[in-house]
């Protein structure tokens, strides 16, 4: 059904507004999206810039899972969160030093490896979701995350298993605390 109204839409050259509380649905078929809340506009744009640059931790969350880590500028393009962690970012508005911010970062862009570049962890619970595996790691700053990796036929971690943690600085994005 979604397909036949995108395909009678583009037909007939016509704008068409399309209510739904289904997250999944009005990103695959929007071209823009308004995020509402109380009965205001949270966020309107196109969907990828609404998953990838929420305006708010409530469009974070609300469009699917999110690792909201809360935290300060510590530097240019570094974040320092609540519990110690320190880590870069390349997407995030410009910020003043000490500013308090919210880092989200998306379960998909983590990785986790057995050794090598990142931040320690331990595998708190692993999921088994068919194409995927869904896990919650404890960091050894104290905070938790989750992350999802793809099913590509490798064992999986294990709860209980050491792991190393990372993502790319231009996975994590800053949302500045509201006044």
């Amino acid at each position: 059904m979604q397909q036949e109204i995108k395909t009678i839409q583009r037909r007939l050259g016509i704008t068409t507004v399309y209510v739904t509380h289904d997250q999944e649905e009005a990103l695959s078929m929007a071209d823009r999206v308004v995020v509402m809340r109380g009965g205001r506009i949270e966020q309107a744009a196109a969907p990828t810039e609404l998953y990838d640059r929420p305006a708010s931790a409530f469009v974070a969350e609300f469009l699917g899972a999110a690792n909201l880590l809360r935290g300060r500028v510590a530097a240019s393009s570094v974040v320092e969160t609540d519990g110690g962690l320190r880590f870069p970012v390349a997407r995030a508005p410009a910020l003043p030093v000490g500013a308090t911010v919210t880092a989200v970062l998306r379960p998909e862009r983590i990785t986790l490896a057995p050794a090598g570049d990142g931040f320690a962890g331990r595998v708190i619970d692993a999921a088994f979701g068919g194409g995927i595996w869904r896990y919650r790691v404890a960091l050894a700053s104290g905070e938790t995350l989750l992350a999802t990796q793809n099913n590509l036929g490798a064992a999986p971690f294990a709860p209980g298993a050491a792991v190393v943690v990372g993502w790319r600085a231009d996975d994590a994005w800053l949302i500045a605390d509201r006044a």
